[in-house]
């Protein structure tokens, strides 16, 4: 090998200063071989290929103690070096562990050491190479990911529809109680405890589906400094007082196209996780700007904790979480990444122990004369009306509190449990219907079906579904057409009676 005279198994010579061709094919793969002594002796040969690898030239490599070598390994990972390089020395077992390990620069990458004993003029030897597999372990890391957000897509569809219709009920019920209680009742602290726990059970099961990609996406241009105004009383309201809330909006940005309500949510967890940083109160920054590549950019900063680099590698990561049990789902961060990328933007972070965290969100933004698209507002007072509908709903408790919701502001309601109920109902009378409100899944025939036969029968018949599952769930797997009036449970009885409105008026 290249500075060692050695003899071939042919018998040639190679001199000092003629690499063999072996040498030749060896510095030009991604592994690098070595030579060392066994019991910590220093390495006495290795190929060139190493300073691709660890960032050391070969002459620094020579000489250096195995210990000295081994001893760049994460701590992490120490364990497992000793007690495999202990086998090959004491029973000539072969070294292979797959460990971190810091190169030079301080970047830590990721190795793969296979080593064997040999004996060579009455001395041992450790024969080694060495393989960077970084890459590979990022490509294994992303292909666990996938896997998670699959499992969590299959778990979150499977569930979504059964447990939405049970905080339906839930929500809806307590809402009406609410109504029927008196500022000072002292049963209110308890429908209100009821109502909170609900809601955060919805939240959560939003962010599953928002996570999986199975939350319904809207995106309309919207203007982002509008957006975090509008959030700002709600913000105030969940950081506390002793946070300072700081906004600093520019001026002229271009509006940007995403989905109101889930740069919402992304607001909400970046905020809330700022909140968690600071326990004992500081400095909360929400800031907007203009970013090269015709970008949006939000900035959402805080005086906390901040955090090291393993955490900040992982802050992403689906489930990962730093707070104890029961206070957080590893989800807050990971949704807000899926909904970015779902909008053509990224998010990055950028923290360090004790000097607080700087999230920062990119949107593409839309041409400057492109006019925000709003609502259109719908007055509180006009939520009722007089029309009959037909509520198609196979679940008896969502059936029978929908009925109440609509019956409360004026409607005529009829009610059916299922396709075949509807259509008898619909043969059965004379009456018109002006709406069908109807579940998209159903044990005998499936809600789009239900409407088609329903408007054949009444032409001017308004249809609106509604679903535990997502639109795009349901879009998906070809239950219902983009386009189709839609509400998602769990709703509140202003949301559908809205709802109702908006679609007997369009």
């Amino acid at each position: 090998m290249h500075g060692i005279a050695s003899i071939t198994d042919s018998g040639a010579v190679v001199r000092p200063g003629a690499p063999s061709m072996l040498e030749r094919l060896v510095n030009q793969t991604t592994s690098a071989v070595q030579w060392s002594g066994s019991a910590g002796d220093a390495n006495l040969w290795v190929s060139a290929s190493a300073r691709r690898i660890c960032g050391f030239t070969p002459d620094e490599i020579v000489g250096m103690p195995d210990n000295i070598w081994l001893g760049r390994a994460h701590p992490g990972d120490a364990a497992q070096i000793e007690e495999a390089y202990q086998r090959l020395v004491v029973t000539g077992a072969p070294f292979e562990v797959e460990y971190r390990w810091q190169r030079q620069d301080g970047v830590w990458i990721w190795l793969c050491g296979h080593a064997v004993m040999r004996t060579d003029a009455d001395a041992p030897i450790v024969d080694a190479v060495f393989t960077d597999i970084t890459i590979q372990k990022r490509l294994e890391d992303q292909v666990r990911q996938l896997q998670k957000v699959e499992a969590v897509g299959q778990f979150t569809g499977g569930i979504a529809h059964d447990f939405n219709n049970l905080l339906a009920v839930i929500l809806a019920n307590d809402t009406l109680l609410l109504d029927g209680l008196a500022p000072d009742d002292p049963r209110r602290a308890d429908a209100e405890g009821i109502m909170d726990a609900a809601n955060r059970a919805a939240e959560l099961t939003k962010q599953l589906l928002a996570f999986t990609r199975q939350h319904a996406f809207d995106p309309r241009v919207i203007d982002l400094n509008a957006a975090v105004i509008g959030a700002e009383r709600m913000l105030r309201r969940v950081i506390g007082e002793d946070v300072d809330l700081v906004m600093t909006l520019a001026d002229g940005l271009d509006n940007i196209r995403a989905d109101a309500g889930l740069l919402e949510q992304v607001l909400i967890n970046l905020v809330l996780n700022a909140r968690d940083a600071m326990p004992e109160g500081g400095k909360l920054s929400i800031q907007t700007s203009s970013a090269p590549g015709g970008r949006a950019r939000l900035t959402v900063s805080d005086t906390g904790c901040g955090m090291g680099p393993d955490t900040k590698r992982r802050v992403f990561e689906p489930f990962f979480t730093t707070k104890a049990s029961g206070k957080g789902t590893g989800l807050g961060l990971s949704t807000c990444a899926g909904i970015v990328k779902q909008a053509g933007g990224t998010i990055s972070v950028d923290s360090e122990p004790g000097s607080g965290t700087v999230f920062e969100v990119l949107l593409p933004m839309v041409n400057a004369d492109t006019n925000a698209v709003l609502p259109r507002p719908i007055a509180v007072g006009n939520y009722g009306g007089t029309e009959t509908i037909l509520v198609v709903e196979d679940e008896p408790g969502v059936r029978s509190l929908v009925h109440r919701m609509l019956s409360r502001v004026g409607y005529h309601v009829i009610c059916a449990r299922d396709g075949q109920e509807a259509f008898a109902l619909l043969h059965s009378s004379d009456e018109p219907i002006d709406l069908v409100l109807c579940d998209v899944v159903m044990p005998d025939v499936a809600g789009p079906e239900i409407v088609i036969r329903v408007q054949a029968r009444s032409p001017k018949t308004r249809a609106l579904f509604m679903s535990g599952h997502t639109t795009h769930a349901l879009v998906q797997n070809g239950s219902l057409r983009n386009g189709h009036p839609f509400i998602h449970k769990p709703f509140a009885p202003s949301a559908l009676a809205r709802k109702v409105r908006e679609v007997l008026d369009a």
